[in-house]
């Protein structure tokens, strides 16, 4: 019984524990749609990763331009402003492609690479995407990479 007493204590204590708040304009993003805020987001990212979590704040009014970016575990990410993905394939990291989606069940072993998402996350738990922001992809571009010859701008650089 008093187990239960000290879980529930516990629990509610627990939950009332604010998440850390950390908005990218505060580690250097413009937020004006042309200036590439993909090291400001990943860094503040990395803050939020380093204190096991935290909300992570995109800005009403805002404009984000940037190259994907991986989200951990326990992190909130709060989009009240515009998410823009990049059109710079330099601004996305090389990732091991999931089995079920074009890597096959041997592409780990194969060593097969592909250009990461926009916004992704591994092996990761407790997430939440909220704000009611946008993120926007950008994806037109790189859906005509995908019938045109790969070593042409923009596409260089691009697999499928």
């Amino acid at each position: 019984m008093i187990f239960c007493f000290l879980f529930l204590y516990i629990f509610i204590i627990s939950s009332q524990v604010r998440a850390q708040t950390y908005s990218v304009l505060q580690f250097g993003a413009v937020g004006d749609g042309k200036t590439n805020d993909t090291k400001a987001i990943r860094d503040t990212l990395a803050a939020a990763a380093n204190s096991n979590g935290g909300r992570v704040i995109f800005d009403a009014g805002y404009t984000f331009l940037t190259g994907g970016f991986n989200v951990t575990s326990n992190v909130i990410l709060d989009v009240r402003g515009t998410i823009l993905g990049s059109r710079d394939y330099r601004n996305y990291v090389l990732v091991q492609p999931l089995p079920w989606y074009g890597g096959g069940p041997d592409a780990e072993e194969s060593g097969q690479m592909e250009w990461g998402a926009l916004v992704r996350s591994y092996n990761a738990e407790n997430i939440t995407i909220t704000g009611g922001g946008v993120i926007n992809g950008d994806g037109f571009p790189w859906w005509l990479c995908a019938r045109r010859n790969l070593s042409e701008d923009p596409c260089h650089g691009f697999s499928r």
